[in-house]
């Protein structure tokens, strides 16, 4: 490229990080001076140089008689399909959001909550690395929502084998040829070894890496530090994918930082001022509020071939969908489950009939241990663990955080002891309840009844399903119920999850079940699949079984 300007017209030279203006002498460039964003220099009298932007190259179109010299750019390759198998099938509202996601390699899923924007990174990272494109997934989210995606959502939805790390972690294993997955949380990555731990894992996968930042909202502010920790690890990335159900908290600027974050090219703007002159009507004090947004259409414009948006309104009812939410055990809790464990074996190894109510007495005081409890007949209640400390009770809390905070929520119970501390906790936050369980007056359930379907009444409906299991009809109010814990009833856990789930409802109803990681939850959710009855359980022998899951 002749970087040499002779006749003294005016020429736009674009370099890979910076834009020169030969000819810049001229009164029309001093005209435009101040709509250039960033640093401006002058080299020598006739040349300025600027930051590479869209922005600026834009404003630089509009000089008369400017020519542009830019680098011819690469033909894209033609897209060939993968031969990547999920392992559970698209709903129709997310195949074009996944066609979208194979022609790009930076892309925003503006997918409101429950319209399935996990599952759609899942498959794109199975896809890439198919390909042979990626051989690492970065995925960046809430607290307590990282780990699901190693430990729930990548083993329903992955299609390959993967090797994953959740946040904490001490460090990285041998590469193998599997998919190496790392999970972590926003307020990990400001940290001092949590930013060891990115440098570490990109660097590993430097440009074969897909970067996922799970509720992107997360990082709506350019100028915070968790903005700035992921950016600096972004090159690493050879795709980048921002998903959230709400890109705007305040005003259009949450969604041009995230979009900024993905690829600057998209907007074409790299500081915020000149952001908010080019799309935001400035009020307030000092002039420093958005009051309004401008130029709508030219942003939607920029930004439709990088972003899909679903809404909940526009896909009606689908089929219900389940997640597990898992949770480590105190190590008091892990004794006591080990030594009733050892009671119950030697029960079973005596030769003698061990009858059904025995079993389940055993196994009703296994799941009350697990969440932080004893019910004893004589003595009552007795806390293994405070409130503050019940991992049970934080992994709800951490559940609720996750979501969104204007919707509505079922919190299923199975012993009152459990609603007494799940609504111990959701007071202390600070966060509005109704409870609906036999402990409940009449009259009172009914007044909280009328509470919760209120849209300006409680958030979190606290209830048990063998009183709330049937007969209320809450679709169309709430997509969300969380199994604090389950019974062996199968009977009262279809009937409590139909209760939101009916004509009337909008959008994708989730169910999910806290999971004790080496408790007894994961086999009772099993067993209520497969409609066994704890009867069944002693009858068939795989109360052993059972056993075995608590280690």
């Amino acid at each position: 490229m002749d970087l040499k300007n002779r006749s003294g017209a005016l020429v736009a030279h674009v370099l890979s990080d910076h834009i020169e203006l030969r000819g810049a002498g001229q009164a029309a460039v001093f005209a435009i001076l101040r709509q250039l964003e960033g640093r401006k220099t002058w080299q020598g009298s006739d040349t300025l140089r600027m930051i590479n932007t869209r922005h600026n190259l834009d404003t630089l179109r509009q000089l008369p008689g400017l020519k542009v010299l830019e680098p011819t750019a690469p033909v894209a390759a033609p897209q060939e399909k993968s031969n990547y198998k999920s392992l559970t099938d698209l709903h129709p509202h997310q195949k074009a959001p996944a066609e979208q996601l194979r022609r790009l390699r930076y892309a925003g899923l503006f997918m409101e909550q429950g319209t399935g924007k996990t599952k759609l990174c899942l498959d794109r990272a199975g896809e890439l690395w198919s390909d042979n494109k990626i051989t690492g997934l970065l995925v960046v989210s809430k607290k307590g929502v990282h780990r699901q995606w190693v430990e729930s959502e990548a083993p329903k939805h992955l299609g390959i084998t993967f090797k994953g790390y959740v946040w904490p972690i001490p460090k990285l294993e041998r590469r193998t040829e599997e998919l190496e997955i790392l999970s972590i949380n926003y307020e990990a990555c400001i940290t001092p070894k949590g930013k060891k731990a990115l440098a570490a894992f990109t660097g590993r996968h430097k440009d074969r890496l897909l970067i996922v930042c799970d509720e992107s909202q997360s990082i709506k502010n350019k100028r915070s530090k968790r903005w700035a920790a992921l950016k600096a690890i972004a090159p690493n990335a050879s795709h980048r994918i921002i998903a959230t159900g709400t890109p705007i908290a305040k005003d259009l600027t949450d969604e041009w930082s995230q979009l900024h974050w993905l690829d600057e090219s998209i907007v074409g703007i790299r500081f915020i001022t000149t952001f908010r002159s080019e799309y935001c009507v400035m009020g307030g004090y000092e002039n420093r509020q958005v009051i309004a947004h401008k130029n709508i259409a030219r942003f939607k414009e920029l930004t439709a071939p990088f972003v899909c948006r679903v809404t909940k309104d526009e896909i009606g009812i689908l089929p219900k969908q389940y997640s597990r939410w898992h949770f480590d055990l105190t190590e008091a809790q892990r004794d006591a489950l080990r030594a009733m464990k050892e009671e119950l074996e030697v029960e079973l190894a005596s030769g003698h009939t061990v009858s059904a109510a025995n079993v389940a007495a055993k196994l009703n005081k296994m799941m009350q241990i697990s969440s932080g409890f004893i019910h004893d007949e004589a003595a009552g209640v007795h806390h293994i663990v405070g409130l503050d400390e019940n991992p049970r009770v934080q992994a709800m809390l951490e559940w609720l955080d996750a979501n969104d905070a204007q919707e509505k929520f079922i919190v299923w119970v199975n012993f009152r002891a459990e609603a007494r501390v799940a609504a111990e906790a959701l007071a202390g936050k600070g966060i509005s309840f109704v409870e609906y369980h036999g402990g409940v007056k009449e009259r009172d359930k009914k007044e909280a009844l009328r509470n919760f379907l209120s849209p300006e009444g409680a958030s979190v409906f606290v209830a048990n399903p063998a009183s709330a299991g049937t007969g209320l009809n809450l679709q169309g109010l709430c997509n969300r119920a969380l199994y604090f814990t389950n019974s062996f009833s199968f009977i009262d856990r279809e009937q409590s999850e139909d209760r939101i789930h009916r004509i009337g409802t909008k959008g994708t109803v989730i169910y999910t079940d806290l999971i004790a990681n080496g408790g007894l939850d994961a086999y009772v959710l099993k067993n209520l699949r497969q409609k066994k009855g704890l009867s069944t359980l002693v009858l068939d022998g795989s109360i052993k079984e059972a056993l075995g899951e608590i280690i």
